[in-house]
């Protein structure tokens, strides 16, 4: 079963196959619980703000984000990318340059 009061998600059987766990667990939640203990607990717990901190949370908001993207967007991207790319081989040539 899955129920997430938060992410409006409705409780219902969900395949273990189509599920990613993370190490969020709700330790205080009784057996049985239905949806109003669910939203309690959850509250209790801030599971959004440790959803929101984790790894995982993270990369799927930056993800969301680059597909997003623009055309135009993309490209200041790649600028950006090119100028880094530059500094970081600059760095590592002064570096190797002081150390020889």
């Amino acid at each position: 079963m899955i129920d997430s009061p938060d992410a409006c998600v409705p409780r219902q059987s969900f395949p273990l196959a189509h599920v990613s766990l993370t190490s969020i667990v709700l330790s205080s939640l009784p057996r049985g619980a239905r949806t109003g203990v669910v939203a309690k607990v959850w509250e209790k717990e801030n599971v959004a703000e440790k959803w929101a901190k984790s790894a995982l949370a993270k990369r799927i908001a930056s993800t969301e984000k680059r597909w997003a993207l623009n055309d135009f967007d993309r490209f200041k991207v790649m600028v950006l990318k090119k100028q880094r790319r530059l500094e970081v081989k600059k760095a590592v040539a002064k570096a190797a340059k002081s150390s020889a």
